[in-house]
């Protein structure tokens, strides 16, 4: 999912549609994914 968002350009409707599920879960496995990408990086330096 993140990839066809963030380097295929893709909204989350049309990467839904090319992953044929819904879009719903195209929306919540952006969402998931993105949370668990920021939790495995460290934190940046104030």
């Amino acid at each position: 999912m993140l990839v066809e968002v963030f380097y295929g350009g893709h909204g989350t409707a049309e990467a839904a549609q090319r992953l044929r599920i819904p879009h719903g879960t195209a929306k919540s496995r952006l969402f998931y994914g993105l949370r668990k990408l920021r939790d495995s990086l460290p934190p940046l330096a104030a």
